[in-house]
């Protein structure tokens, strides 16, 4: 099996001076003049020497999903990642023609939020449980970029690492800078550096000097949409196929929304209501059944749920 010479893996280590230029240069744009080859090398560069913890979910998790409907969707198929030949566009972690699960981890109305959700527009909402332990990598935790939102949330545990180095830590607050960064419709080729990352951070499993057979699930990164105070997550498709399966959907509709001051310093809470049509649960062929009483949907502290509505969208 392959090994590793620390010896040699510090003297190939970028200078810290010209560590913090190249990536002083990339969040400047200078990757839009780079072509992939190019961008990819330069992250690995960068990231050489990087210690990362990966944090573990056991089966039994729930994630979300969230996809906007015009009719109740049929079959599984229609709520889960999409083809690849639909997708042609980047993403915060896809390439054009690259098929990525998006989801959420304990809250739904992260999902809404993620998908610029407006008033009258109908979701399939869809709760899926890890049957298998999955490994994730993730992108996006610093405390200074929760300092900078003046978010009321700790460092998640995995994204610290106990005496960093001070490279390590330059990393670490770049990556949060340029993963987390709102991106404007019509702005897509920005998200190329975040995509980078993500093939990077994406790549073999190494466990101290020694590479591994794993792989990884996918990434764990903090809502854009919500503040950073959840978690999202992008899965690859061979992963949920293998080892997540669907156990409900529910359709619903964003009624009305309202603001309200949380204190003195002038932070605002978001309320939207949301009206339910039904609940689905699928059978062993992934059609979707509705007319099911729900499991577990009970709203959140954000999202109310009102009485549901009578009149149902088409088949």
């Amino acid at each position: 099996m392959e090994t590793f010479d620390m010896a040699k893996l510090e003297a190939r280590l970028l200078p810290l001076d010209e560590l913090q230029r190249e990536i002083s240069e990339l969040e400047a744009g200078s990757f839009l003049s780079m072509d992939d080859d190019e961008l990819t090398a330069k992250i690995k560069r960068i990231h050489e020497g990087l210690i990362v913890r990966a944090p573990s979910v056991d089966a039994g998790k729930i994630v979300f999903r969230a996809v906007k409907v015009a009719e109740r969707p049929a079959t599984k198929s229609k709520i889960s990642y999409p083809p690849a030949g639909l997708v042609r566009t980047n993403g915060r972690v896809n390439r054009p023609g690259e098929s990525i699960f998006y989801g959420a981890f304990n809250h739904f109305a992260a999902c809404l939020y993620e998908c610029n959700a407006q008033v009258g527009d109908i979701f399939a909402v869809s709760a899926w449980l890890t049957t298998e332990r999955m490994v994730f990598n993730h992108l996006g935790y610093s405390p200074s970029a929760l300092q900078a939102l003046k978010t009321n949330r700790e460092t998640p545990f995995f994204a610290i690492i106990e005496d960093d180095s001070d490279r390590n830590r330059a990393i670490r607050e770049w990556q949060a800078r340029v993963f987390t960064q709102v991106v404007q419709k019509g702005s897509e080729s920005t998200y190329r550096l975040p995509i980078a990352l993500k093939e990077y951070a994406l790549g073999r499993i190494v466990q101290g000097t020694q590479p591994t057979s794993m792989q990884f699930s996918g990434l764990i990164y903090p809502s854009i949409a919500m503040w950073q105070l959840t978690d999202n997550v992008a899965i690859l498709p061979s992963e949920v196929d293998s080892k997540m399966a669907l156990i409900e959907v529910i359709l619903l509709v964003l009624d009305h929304p309202s603001r309200e001051s949380l204190d003195s310093s002038g932070g605002m809470q978001t309320h939207v209501h949301i009206r339910t049509y039904e609940f689905a649960r699928p059978d062993k062929h992934g059609n979707l059944a509705w007319g099911q009483k729900s499991q577990f949907f009970r709203g959140n502290a954000n999202f109310a749920i009102e009485e549901p509505l009578e009149q149902l969208p088409p088949e």
